[in-house]
């Protein structure tokens, strides 16, 4: 078992669900076994990649297993994958009138279920994202997104053209927010509120913390096919886990505490150094506990939230 293909495999085990609403790649006849058709796509896209592009050739090819395979896992690091896979689709909300399939749902803004009573007495306007890559323009909202396979086929070539120039992890986790971030997670029988990118992001995240628990024999595959089970039933009360929050107090007092003359220079320059002291610690304490940049859930206003296994909790000193 080996904490780089659970990372990889966990980080893309969902990216069949981009590639086959644009219906560009024909794959009957292949990876038959595997019983739904995303992993089926998402197998194909890891096989293509490990044969031809350098850096998937650093990992093993039990990542073409994992992803093709989470839904039906043969093996521990299957299994692991699946149970971190079940845990980060625990944010969904069911919607049984959603009978919907990807290529005809947007992305939802979740802002449109906030109403404020006390202010308007109308409902807050339907408003969803396009599917674009990540910028400025593409990042709000509108009410008349519509998607369809020409729109997926673009982003699909440009997003393949792009896998194959990679060269690091991070760069990888950089591709996905780029492409995914306004691709929804999960259409039918859920409300489409959760991007791809988050989904994959989180079930990383877990994955790793449960790399960790195991190797460190914290838990055991009994254990696993034990939660997994409880998990089908509802939920579980499981400790696997701890969340380290980094906060910086006082920030308000240092950015603001510049004089007159020159302070718009002063300002920036302050808030940068808080943004980068804060990466920089954060960075440090995934390094140390030899997790991956998806565990930094958030980092922001002299604040981050790291994700970690509660093997590790006796390493993180106050």
């Amino acid at each position: 078992m080996n904490k780089g293909d659970i990372y990889i495999g966990a980080l893309l085990h969902d990216v069949g669900k981009f590639f086959e609403p644009s219906k560009q790649y024909d794959i009957s006849g292949k990876y038959t076994d595997i019983k739904y058709s995303h992993p089926q796509y998402s197998a194909f896209l890891l096989d293509v990649l490990h044969k031809e592009v350098g850096f998937f050739q650093k990992y093993s090819k039990a990542i073409v297993g994992i992803v093709g395979y989470h839904h039906q896992p043969r093996n521990l690091t299957e299994k692991i994958v699946q149970l971190a896979n079940w845990l980060a689709s625990g944010e969904r909300m069911t919607d049984e009138e959603n009978k919907s399939f990807y290529l005809n749902v947007p992305l939802k803004s979740i802002f449109c279920d906030i109403c404020l009573d006390d202010l308007s007495d109308k409902a807050p306007t339907e408003m969803d994202y396009l599917l674009a890559p990540l910028s400025f323009e593409s990042i709000f909202p509108t009410s008349d997104a519509e998607n369809d396979k020409t729109v997926y086929r673009e982003m699909v070539k440009n997003f393949s053209g792009d896998l194959r120039k990679i060269k690091t992890k991070k760069a990888l986790l950089q591709l996905l927010e780029k492409y995914l971030s306004f691709m929804q997670a999960q259409t039918t029988g859920f409300v489409a509120d959760v991007s791809l990118y988050d989904h994959l992001k989180i079930t990383s995240a877990i994955a790793v913390c449960l790399y960790h628990q195991v190797n460190e024999v914290e838990l055991s595959e009994a254990e696993i096919d034990r939660i997994r089970k409880e998990l089908k039933r509802g939920t579980v009360d499981d400790k696997n886990f701890i969340l380290i929050h980094g906060d910086l107090s006082g920030i308000q007092n240092y950015i603001f505490n510049v004089a007159s003359k020159g302070a718009a220079k002063s300002l920036k320059g302050r808030s940068v150094y808080l943004v980068l002291l804060m990466e920089s610690i954060a960075d440090y304490i995934v390094a140390e506990l030899q997790l991956e940049q998806t565990n930094i859930l958030y980092n922001g206003g002299g604040n981050f939230y790291i994700l970690a296994p509660a093997v590790f909790e006796g390493k993180i000193k106050i």
